[in-house]
């Protein structure tokens, strides 16, 4: 069981439906992009 009120439950649970781009700048500098977060399992590790 959460401790959180349903409505807030809800309102997450809407914005998750809704698309969202790779773009999306994130933290207070606004340097980073969303997709910098999303893992490449093709990519080759270094070694």
């Amino acid at each position: 069981k959460l401790s959180m009120p349903l409505e807030k439950v809800r309102k997450v649970l809407k914005i998750a439906k809704e698309p969202v781009s790779l773009e999306t700048p994130i933290g207070d500098e606004e340097d980073s992009h969303l997709g910098d977060f999303i893992e490449d399992k093709n990519a080759v590790l270094p070694i």
